[in-house]
Parts: C-alpha cells; sequence; structure tokens
C-alpha cells in the first residue's frame, strides 16, 4: 500500500485501510470499518481501471436505484463476496478501505526536464472506470499535493493521482503510474503533457515541446460514442 503509506507519511489524508490475506482478515477488516452500517471499498492494491472493485454495502438496493439505475456489478454484499472466496486454493492479496463519499477528481501530472505540471478535474460521471463527463479546474491545492507526491516517489513522466474530495478534505485513493484514459482533456487547458513528456522522453529539444500554461479557465468535457462502419459500399466514420 505505498501510495497511501506515502501520503500519510507526507502528511495527507488517507482512507483507513487494511491489508487481508484470507475470508477471516476480510469480515474482520470490514466489521471494523463499520459495515454493515457503513460501506467499504475491496479491491487488489494493483490492478486496472475498476477491476476487481467492489463497494460492499448491505443496503445497495434501494427503489429509486432498482428503477432509475442501470445494473452496476461494482456494489455487493460482503456475504455475497464471500462466497465467491471461500474454498479458493489461493486467497487473492486485498485491500480493505474505508468509503469516502465525495466528489471524485483525477489530478493529470507530468515531472519532465521541461518544467512539471498538474491538471485537475472532477470526475462527473464515470463508466467502467472511465470520465464520459469531466470538468477540468484550476486547484492548486490538488495540483500541488499531486505534485509533491510524485516527486517523493520518484515519478517521472506522465501519471495520474485520484482523489476523493468531502467537506474540502482531499483524501488520496489511487496512483496510475501512466497515461490515464481521460489525460488529453488537459488540451482544454492548452497543455499537451503527453506530447511533451515524448518531447522529454526522446530528447526532441525545448525547440520541439509546448509551452505549459498555468492559467486555465473551467471547462467541461463530455465523450461521445462512435462507429466505424465498413462494407461493400460503404467506408464512413460517424
Amino acid at each position: 500500500m505505498l501510495t497511501s503509506e506515502l501520503n500519510k507519511n507526507l502528511g495527507y489524508n488517507v482512507p483507513r485501510s487494511f491489508d487481508v490475506s484470507s475470508c477471516d482478515e476480510l469480515a474482520h477488516a470490514c466489521l471494523s470499518l463499520g459495515y454493515p452500517d457503513s460501506p467499504v471499498v475491496v479491491k487488489p492494491p494493483v490492478s486496472n481501471g475498476m477491476r476487481g472493485l467492489r463497494i460492499l454495502d448491505q443496503h445497495s438496493m434501494s427503489l429509486e436505484h432498482y428503477l432509475y439505475s442501470k445494473p452496476d456489478s461494482s456494489r455487493c454484499t460482503l456475504e455475497s463476496l464471500l462466497a465467491i472466496l471461500t474454498d479458493i486454493e489461493e486467497f487473492p492479496r486485498l485491500m480493505v478501505s474505508e468509503y469516502i463519499d465525495g466528489i471524485e477528481y483525477s489530478v493529470d501530472c507530468l515531472i519532465s526536464s521541461f518544467g512539471d505540471i498538474a491538471i485537475p478535474r472532477q470526475r462527473n460521471q464515470i463508466r467502467s472506470g472511465i470520465s464520459y463527463v469531466t470538468t477540468v479546474t484550476n486547484n492548486a491545492s490538488l495540483s500541488n499535493a499531486a505534485l509533491h507526491f510524485g516527486r517523493e516517489c520518484g515519478l517521472s513522466g506522465v501519471f495520474g493521482l485520484q482523489y476523493i474530495v468531502r467537506d474540502d478534505v482531499p483524501y488520496i485513493i489511487e496512483c496510475n503510474p501512466r497515461v490515464q484514459g481521460t489525460m488529453i482533456s488537459a488540451l482544454a487547458t492548452g497543455n499537451n503533457i503527453i506530447w511533451n513528456s515524448l518531447c522529454d522522453r526522446l530528447n526532441l529539444g525545448d525547440e520541439r515541446r509546448i509551452a505549459f500554461s498555468y492559467n486555465w479557465r473551467e471547462i467541461t468535457l463530455r465523450r461521445y460514442w462512435g462507429a466505424y462502419a465498413f462494407g461493400q459500399n460503404t467506408n464512413e466514420l460517424f
């Protein structure tokens, strides 16, 4: 749990969490975090997107949720998860954390020889771990915290951090040492951090990079589905 431990050592807020390696430890950790009165989060410490993530919630199905929400496999009960994990040959390493109810942010970061920049964005609508509606913001505290973490970890190039902000207090929940799925949204701020990272890695020189802009306005971006049709009489993108 390097991400949470390092941030805690740096003085930042992290959700309370446990490392578990058995069904008994999983159940005990959930009870320690207030389940079933409060939901908890279970996920592998190393994963991609929402793979392996479950929100354990004894009250996960309300009438409103049943009538107006599409089926979502991310929420289940402790009992149903234990039924899957009982009697397996090798129990997977899992992390159990308190559920922080707040506003989720991603921070797209670049640490390079050209300079450093971090661009926060609110994740307004998320589907399968991907931001379909995201609002780029200029939040200096999130930007500074993300870059501080990256430098302390020795990260370079592009990476991303995810936070939950509750009552104006940010809690880090994830580190992605890679290009994030919606990192392209940084272009809306005038910053092409992916291109600048390539320039830095390939030693293309200052003349090839695009200058950083550290002042940007709030802007919301939406993803739209597209399709490529092909056949005997068509070859179109729509």
